[in-house]
């Protein structure tokens, strides 16, 4: 659902509390009708998430809905990149398998997540503060589960970037890296471990080390 004016906001906002039985919702608003969404509302059948509100603004929603399965979250919208505001909130999706998200924010949301399947994609225009060393930290990604399919939309300056994910998510079936729009060469791999496939697009240099690196 693509919201264009405050006016289809408002109609939103009337119709969202009579839809009790709705498990998945996506919902896509113009800045300035962001502030119009209904925070307070409780789903009490939802399982699936999309959302492009910032991250300060969507966690109270996102506090009430416990038992989301699948989310999929936009820009942050924290100006200095440093933190997500999600980290100073105490989100509880234990249900959580599949998260669609920026990899500066990953660690706020995945804790005490079932993640498996974790999409990491960035938008950004501030290259200089790339986010991927927030998730890629020579730390394990930590969840209930074990991480098996990862996508990640990496900057091609990021040093020793096999070994990162390597260490970050050592039980990986599937990879796939797309390097950044906002970075001067663009390439994209996948990696297959558990059918030993190798898909490689057009411009691909990675995937030799990505198979010593993953085994």
């Amino acid at each position: 659902m693509l919201i264009s004016d405050a006016t289809g906001i408002k109609s939103i906002r009337a119709i969202l509390p009579l839809s009790q039985n709705i498990r998945a919702l996506v919902i896509k608003l113009p800045f300035k009708a962001i502030r119009l969404f209904p925070m307070s509302l409780v789903l009490v059948n939802l399982v699936s998430l999309n959302l492009n509100i910032p991250h300060a603004t969507v966690a109270p929603f996102l506090q009430r809905h416990p038992h989301l399965e699948t989310l999929q979250l936009g820009a942050c919208g924290n100006a200095n990149l440093q933190i997500c505001p999600l980290t100073h909130f105490s989100l509880q999706l234990p249900l959580l398998n599949k998260l669609f998200c920026p990899p500066g924010c990953v660690r706020a949301l995945i804790a005490g997540t079932v993640v498996n399947k974790l999409f990491t994609t960035y938008d950004g225009v501030r290259r200089l503060h790339f986010p991927m060393y927030k998730l890629l930290n020579f730390c394990p990604i930590l969840t209930l589960a074990t991480i098996t399919t990862l996508l990640v939309d990496f900057d091609h300056t990021t040093p020793a970037l096999l070994h990162r994910i390597s260490v970050a998510a050592p039980t990986l079936q599937v990879l796939k890296l797309t390097e950044s729009k906002f970075s001067r060469k663009v390439r994209h791999s996948a990696f297959c471990s558990d059918s030993n496939c190798i898909h490689i697009d057009k411009g691909t240099t990675v995937i030799p080390e990505c198979r010593d690196a993953m085994g």
